[in-house]
């Protein structure tokens, strides 16, 4: 699967219009990821969410910007993906990270969040979150 140029245009600039109010948004975010998965918030060991939030949007931006060749990252999500299994993160943990991303997204941006939106996000997440899966043992 690949991303279309389209896809890649509205993930790009949806992310550029999350950057600024990345406090907000990943507080929503885990917010959402612990209503879902209640299981994964003893995997947060750091008091520090602010920490963390930057640490996921730094990520995301990453990605965000290899969207046009994701394999030039790969060897970077692999290391992503044996990290965060080290973490004690699991490959079904990764659907309701899916699903808080998409949430949070949605919350954000709110009416700018199209339905051809949310399939690029959609789409961006499969690709990257298969990337990272594949680096676990």
């Amino acid at each position: 699967m690949t991303l279309t140029d389209e896809q890649r245009q509205l993930v790009t600039s949806s992310f550029a219009r999350l950057v600024p109010i990345t406090a907000a948004a990943t507080s929503i975010f885990y917010s959402r990821l612990w209503d879902l998965a209640p299981e994964t918030r003893p995997l947060f060991r750091s008091a520090d969410m602010t920490q963390q939030g930057l640490k996921l949007m730094q990520t995301l931006g990453v990605a965000v910007r290899a969207l046009h060749d994701l394999d030039s990252i790969r060897p970077f999500l692999h290391d992503l993906g044996r990290r965060h299994q080290g973490y004690g993160v699991t490959k079904e943990q990764f659907e309701p990270v899916r699903s808080a991303l998409l949430w949070m997204i949605e919350q954000c941006l709110k009416d700018e969040f199209s339905p051809a939106t949310r399939q690029a996000w959609s789409a961006a997440y499969d690709l990257i979150a298969d990337m990272t899966i594949e680096g676990f043992a």
